[in-house]
């Protein structure tokens, strides 16, 4: 263990500035001990808790340190300017719940009610608070199971064999046992009650698209497209409103040598984004085009958790200046009402274990 911390403390740091590099040391070191102390806690979301408390010394260091390490320098919390730096510091200082409100899976449902989306959301099936839930619920051949308050846990079951109702259970349980705002200092996650979701299988076997659409104070700015994901990576370009390229990314996740081709409904999409993120400084809208069909994903507040540059740097300087942090109480009373008039937050556990919402197990 003890080699562990020394070679974390004298691991070069390229061009990191000395300030980043010591944040960071002091953050490996406190992690390692950390771990250390708290490995024979069999509670794996105690362990998960007491960890991050030991590791980090306030709320603005575990914010700080995903920017440090993608960044190689701390974030000015005081003036930020590019992108990713202000997301990170809505995170700190913008405590807007429509922010929580959109990002959990289920409640964001009531959200596009709210503001009549043209594109729907797949079937809800059933939701629910206890893992145990799963092993009696009346599912579907295919579905697709989440959690509300995480990014990527998602389970998918294709069929036609039966699930292993075990498994899922144990699934369900890993995910309600680890806080996911704890990740990456996404504190806007912290607010979003656990629970799990299952949704309306949608094949792509014909067509798998998504659209990724930044909006800045309601007006896309920029596109990410995908056209497939699989085990040799994905087929991504980036692209302005009027589907030219437009010559800047996020760093490590490239962009494919042939661009996604323009979609039919581009002004349709466009739209749509304008009407969902018209109550938000800064949201990315996903939207997926499967098969014929298109479907609403989800409202993102943090692509990639805003831990990675934007390349060229001056393009992140440009995407930050959309972001009028002069607004952010504005924005936050207008937050503090949709949420009020949704009634979030919502009842702990939803005042009861399962709702079913009317999905046959034939579909």
């Amino acid at each position: 263990m003890f080699q562990r911390i020394a070679e974390a403390i004298a691991r070069p740091r390229g061009t990191m500035t000395p300030s980043a590099a010591a944040l960071i040391a002091k953050v490996g070191l406190r992690r390692l001990v950390a771990r250390a102390l708290f490995a024979p806690l069999r509670d794996r979301g105690e362990r998960q808790r007491r960890v991050h408390q030991f590791t980090f010394a306030s709320e603005a260091e575990a914010v700080a340190y995903p920017f440090a390490r993608g960044h190689g320098r701390l974030p000015d919390f005081a003036a930020p300017t590019l992108l990713p730096e202000k997301v990170r510091w809505t995170f700190l200082h913008h405590p807007n719940p429509l922010m929580s409100l959109v990002s959990d899976k289920i409640a964001v449902r009531d959200y596009l009610a709210l503001r009549g989306a043209l594109i729907q959301p797949p079937d809800l099936i059933a939701t629910g608070h206890d893992p145990e839930a799963i092993l009696t619920l009346d599912l579907p051949e295919r579905f697709v199971l989440k959690a509300s308050n995480s990014c990527g846990a998602n389970h998918v079951h294709p069929g036609p064999n039966p699930p292993d109702r075990g498994s899922l259970r144990d699934l369900l349980v890993r995910w309600r046992d680890e806080d996911h705002w704890r990740r990456h200092g996404e504190l806007f996650y912290r607010a979003i009650p656990w629970r799990f979701l299952v949704e309306e299988y949608l094949p792509s076997d014909r067509r798998r698209l998504e659209y990724k659409i930044m909006c800045f104070h309601g007006e896309p700015q920029f596109i990410s497209a995908i056209a497939q994901r699989g085990p040799g990576g994905l087929s991504r370009s980036v692209h302005l409103p009027d589907w030219s390229a437009a010559g800047f990314g996020t760093r490590g996740l490239g962009v494919s040598p042939e661009p996604v081709p323009r979609p039919d409904q581009l002004g349709f999409l466009l739209d749509e984004a304008r009407r969902l993120s018209a109550d938000l400084m800064h949201v990315r809208v996903d939207i997926l085009h499967y098969n014929d069909r298109l479907s609403f994903s989800e409202l993102t507040l943090s692509n990639a958790a805003a831990r990675h540059p934007i390349d060229p740097p001056e393009a992140a300087l440009w995407l930050g200046s959309l972001i009028d942090l002069s607004r952010a109480a504005e924005y936050e009373a207008l937050g503090r009402k949709i949420a009020a008039d949704l009634g979030w937050p919502p009842v702990p556990n939803g005042g009861g274990n399962l709702r079913s919402h009317g999905l046959s197990a034939e579909t």
